[in-house]
């Protein structure tokens, strides 16, 4: 799913990191995702925010 770039931040979730607004740091080492266009916000886990870090290499 990557060439499309979606990209697993949970066992639960896929994200589109397109629609990725903004990235806010919370709690050990997890994030709370913003998304562009709609009013939702959705937690990472501790290995979906440490994955999505190593892919973004912040």
């Amino acid at each position: 799913l990557r060439p499309y770039n979606f990209f697993r931040v949970h066992r639960s979730y896929l994200v589109n990191l397109n629609k990725v607004k903004e990235l806010k740091s919370v709690e050990q080492s997890k994030y709370v995702i913003v998304f562009k266009e709609i009013n939702e916000t959705l937690k990472t886990s501790r290995e979906g925010a440490k994955a999505l870090r190593d892919y973004l290499n912040i």
